[in-house]
């Protein structure tokens, strides 16, 4: 390890907890996710994603322009290891995440659909090594984060069925500022649970109001 790595925030995040984490999806939200939490000093990180790298998602992915047709797990791997060391493991798992397949300690859920997203959840609760998801959705200018332990789960509460929810107009799906500050808060969330501080169950931001108006 490099000896003074951590040395501004050694007495802050306890790096013997940060043990096992699995991302799933690793698009917009989750490669700016791996990227963190490999910085934050994460030991095992693993994720799933079978899409391939488009010029489309430049705009809200943390990957440079070189990774275009690359699988999003295999170029997330090799992107985030740039910031660990080799103390420190990025699995990537070219597939999509399916209920077969397992979780870890901390989850974190950044897929395109709500029912993807259900499925991880129904996953999470019979999975007794699993502790901790957050599932992590974003808008255009809209950010939502749903954290879910096995001593509080409200997550139904917050879900619906992805025909259920209205589509953003088709140049504003994504922005490069609500996925860093999503991705910033699940971190945080994460944070805060791993160290017994106090998190939210629920968030809910509208980063910034777009009108639309008739010429």
């Amino acid at each position: 390890m490099i000896e003074t790595r951590f040395l501004r925030n050694r007495k802050l995040i306890p790096l013997n907890k940060l043990t096992d984490i699995t991302i799933i999806g690793l698009g917009g939200i989750g490669s700016f996710v791996s990227q963190y939490l490999t910085i934050m000093g994460f030991k095992n990180i693993t994720g799933y994603d079978n899409d391939i790298m488009k010029d489309h998602n430049l705009s809200s992915t943390a990957y440079p322009t070189s990774y275009i047709g690359k699988n999003k797990a295999i170029a997330c791997q090799d992107f985030v290891n740039k910031f660990g060391e080799d103390w420190q493991s990025f699995k990537a798992i070219d597939k999509k995440w399916t209920s077969r397949d397992s979780l870890s300690l901390y989850n974190i859920v950044c897929t395109d659909d709500m029912e993807s997203r259900k499925s991880c959840y129904k996953a999470f609760l019979k999975d007794d090594i699993a502790k901790v998801l957050i599932d992590a959705r974003m808008g255009a200018t809209t950010i939502e984060l749903v954290t879910v332990t096995k001593n509080h789960d409200d997550y139904m509460k917050h879900w619906i069925p992805t025909d259920s929810i209205d589509p953003a107009p088709c140049s504003m799906k994504h922005s490069l500022f609500a996925t860093t500050t999503i991705a910033s808060l699940t971190v945080s969330q994460l944070y805060n649970i791993i160290v017994g501080g106090q998190y939210y169950d629920y968030i809910w931001i509208e980063t910034i109001e777009v009108k639309e108006e008739e010429l």
